[in-house]
């Protein structure tokens, strides 16, 4: 805006605006106030209760009036010990709010939350009172939406609501641990405005009102991921010197606004004093002439009004294109707007000072903004079209594949130009053709001389797939021989015996490939147990109903022509019996619980026995590359109990007389005694539980390991 000359208002409008100011600061009688708390005698002297009083009369939904009760505390210091929180601190230093909750040592932030609810009349079923900041993570009258999870890996782009209470957490970027997880949140505050446009990265910028530095109350603009100040040093060892931690947003809770008359329950509100600043279309004729719309260029120009005595601190512009992308994000500092002055102007020039060359032709989106007293205001969204021929838009279907580019704009007579190269796994890319299907071909110098947006389809020939055989081998037995060709990446289930063999049981399958240098030939007085995993010569050992995946891993040293055969082991039927009774002593001598659970296979085996996991056909995954098991089936064939919290979202294990707690989206577990860091978070899929495998099986003392061919979790524990 550089530095703009400020139309002041005719010396009517001054005295018509000096009459507003004096009705505007007079003191509204406390008989008529209505603020749903007991206030102090000292409290009621000061101008602070005059401006709750003025904001609570001024609005009627109960959300916008919580926050506008919450603005007007601003400015408001407190004392600087716990025994001046309840109002009876030394040398007038007094909090109000603390002397509202009636209690000492607490949390400053969640007494001023709890007050400004209770002031605004807001009863306690959708807004508790609470002196611990933590408080609303699990209140049950309103709904909390964490912003991370997975170790802070996984990020949740909420848009907070004016409204929210937004919970803060200290969390070490070095460590990537909260430093007092797992007790809750160590700072509250309301959110007191959100932009309507989300950042690049993802995240929302949003306005808090909240107990700030100095113990005064402030406003402070932060976007759902990014940091706050550092606020203490951090336990973890791993900074040199000693570094700090800082305040991350942790989440929202936002109350069952439903439950109170008249409450919002719906919408986002950005701007949640609307009716005091005000961005519009500029009236002055002086104003008006300074826009103009060139071919590359254009200036725009927003009229701003705001209340007498607030502060402006920013104005800016953002660019868009047609569909509403930012293009440019553009602010500057204001210090030469009085704060007295309630009329100013704001305008920029596209090219020299938001620094954006515009196309010919083609249409643009723009709206102002501006900073006041902290909070950001943004006006109507406008548009203009530049001057020159017609700009269309250029779609890119991928048809099955990816591309990088969505779209790009061309010009009416034009050529298409440089095209974008898309990607798609197992087929090679032909070209860009204006159907599906069929069509014309679409390359760098074809002429395009339409008059609306098109849309082009990428052309694909599918790339040779790699395969590969496997059979089924009696190996003695009688019955067909068959074999099966697989594409990568397709999963194989091992199928039941299709053979027969006099006087013999069928034991399990060995998998053996005809690159390697010997046959499986089993010799007489084998223990079948010995082949259990592997026989002498490495090869390894399948049961009905397992699975693998053909892939690299799986073609290992082979090519296509290798052939892969399930080989059937045998042994006496009588010989039979003898193992099991055997085996069956030796499980009750050592008391020790043998559990295999495949990847996506809804059962499992439990020693000799295959049983489903449970009546929903749920299965072990792997998340984010971790194996994650249905915890309720597991622990209770080792012999253990789970229950479940609802309320805490939380899952309790006891098992030999231990007990380890887990909560759902949170990257650790903890005893009574202990935290422990889990490198994926338990997750709640079709109603159950999944955990992640190997840190609680650990935990508990039993062992795990993994087949990647057969996709394949073994579980060992001994009671």
């Amino acid at each position: 805006m550089k530095t703009k000359t400020l139309k002041l208002l005719s010396v009517l409008q001054a005295f018509i605006l000096v009459i507003g100011m004096c009705t505007f600061i007079a003191p509204m009688k406390a008989d008529a106030a209505g603020l749903g708390v007991t206030t102090s005698a000292s409290y009621q002297s000061g101008v602070y209760y005059q401006r709750a009083c003025e904001a609570y009369s001024k609005y009627s939904d109960p959300r916008i009036r919580m926050v506008q009760v919450a603005l007007s505390q601003k400015g408001y210091k407190g004392g600087t010990k716990s025994g001046d929180w309840a109002g009876n601190g030394g040398g007038g230093k007094q909090t109000e709010y603390g002397r509202f909750m009636g209690k000492n040592g607490m949390d400053w932030c969640a007494s001023f939350v709890s007050w400004c609810a209770a002031a605004a009349g807001i009863p306690t079923n959708v807004i508790p009172r609470s002196a611990l900041a933590g408080h609303w993570r699990s209140a049950g009258t309103g709904t909390y939406t964490p912003i991370w999870s997975n170790g802070y890996t996984t990020y949740n782009p909420y848009k907070p609501q004016v409204g929210d209470f937004c919970l803060y957490m200290p969390y070490c970027e070095t460590c990537r641990k909260h430093y007092n997880a797992p007790s809750p949140s160590a700072h509250v505050v309301i959110v007191a405005a959100v932009a309507e446009t989300q950042n690049a990265n993802g995240s929302w910028t949003f306005t808090t009102i909240e107990r700030g530095n100095n113990n005064t109350v402030e406003s402070h603009k932060i976007n759902t991921k990014s940091t706050r100040g550092s606020v203490g040093t951090c336990t973890c060892g791993k900074q040199s010197p000693a570094g700090t931690y800082s305040y991350v947003v942790q989440g929202f809770w936002r109350p069952n606004w439903s439950l109170v008359s008249g409450g919002n329950t719906g919408g986002n509100t950005s701007d949640v004093v609307e009716a005091n600043v005000k961005l519009t279309v500029p009236t002055q004729s002086e104003y008006v002439a300074k826009e103009f719309v060139d071919y590359t260029n254009a200036c725009m120009v927003t009229q701003i009004t705001k209340p007498a005595g607030t502060t402006v601190s920013q104005c800016g512009i953002v660019l868009m294109d047609a569909n509403g992308t930012v293009l440019k994000n553009y602010s500057e500092n204001i210090s030469n707007v009085g704060k007295n002055t309630t009329l100013f102007h704001s305008w920029y020039d596209i090219n020299e000072e938001v620094g954006y060359t515009l196309k010919e032709g083609t249409t643009y989106k723009y709206k102002f903004f501006t900073v006041v007293d902290g909070v950001r205001y943004e006006g109507a969204t406008r548009s203009f079209v530049t001057k020159g021929d017609a700009y269309y838009n250029v779609f890119f279907n991928a048809n099955g594949g990816s591309c990088s580019t969505v779209s790009m704009q061309i010009k009416s007579g034009g050529y298409y130009g440089e095209l974008p190269v898309p990607t798609r796994t197992g087929y090679e890319f032909i070209g860009w053709y204006t159907k599906q299907n069929d069509g014309m071909e679409i390359t760098a110098n074809t002429y395009f001389s339409g008059s609306s947006d098109v849309t082009i389809y990428a052309r694909w020939t599918a790339e040779e797939k790699k395969t590969c055989t496997i059979g089924y081998d009696p190996h003695g037995g009688v019955g067909r021989m068959n074999t099966t060709v697989y594409e990568y990446g397709e999963t194989v289930t091992v199928e039941d015996c299709q053979f027969t063999n006099s006087g013999k049981e069928f034991y399990t399958w060995v998998l053996y490939r005809s690159a390697d240098e010997a046959f499986y030939t089993p010799k007489n007085g084998w223990h079948p147990f010995d082949v259990l995993e592997k026989n002498k010569y490495g090869l390894e050992a399948f049961d009905p109903g397992e699975s693998l995946i053909v892939n690299e891993e799986f073609m290992e040293g082979c090519d296509r022509e290798t052939m892969f055969y399930f080989v059937a082991v045998w042994q006496d039927a009588e010989q039979e019996e003898e193992y099991e009774e055997e085996y069956e002593e030796s499980y009750e001598e050592q008391e020790e619980v043998v559990i295999k659970l495949y990847i996506d296979n809804p059962r499992m085996r439990v020693n000799r026995t295959t049983m489903d996991i449970d009546s929903q056909g749920t299965a072990p995954c792997i998340i984010n590359g971790r194996t994650m098991i249905p915890i309720r089936a597991l622990i209770e064939a080792m012999g253990g109990t789970v229950s479940w919290n609802g309320t805490l979202r939380q899952v309790t294990l006891t098992l030999d007389g231990k007990t380890l707690y887990l909560r759902i989206g949170e990257n650790y577990a903890f005893d009574q005694n202990n935290t422990y860091a889990l490198d994926s978070a338990p997750v709640l899929t079709n109603g159950r539980t999944l955990l992640p495998v190997r840190a609680v099986v650990e935990y508990f003392g039993g062992s795990v390991s993994w087949n990647s061919s057969a996709r394949c979790v073994t579980i060992n524990y001994r009671k």
